[in-house]
């Protein structure tokens, strides 16, 4: 297997296993009667899962970029100009 296929794999994992792992949090405050603070851990575990989401949407944009012009700095131009960061606010 590709070692970027691999690491994407990792990272994928990492994301939905924190999502997963936020989850359970709140079951086991309501097994232990502490609610409100499995649901502050609950809201710190998905302030993490959230924005990584959104960061893997941005880089599927970034890739299909990628495989057009086939330029890092053409990519990275575009990311910073050419409507790359008002993408970002619309995720």
């Amino acid at each position: 297997m590709d070692k970027q296929l691999l690491l994407i794999c990792a990272l994928t994992f990492i994301i939905h296993i924190i999502g997963t792992l936020a989850y359970s949090v709140r079951i086991a405050g309501i097994r232990t009667r502490r609610i409100a603070v499995s649901l502050a851990l609950f809201s710190i575990l998905m302030q993490l899962s959230r924005p990584l989401n959104s960061f893997q949407r941005a880089f599927c944009r970034a890739v299909e970029h990628f495989q057009v012009h086939r330029s890092v700095p053409k990519l990275l131009l575009h990311a910073v100009f050419k409507g790359g960061l008002s993408y970002i606010k619309t995720i």
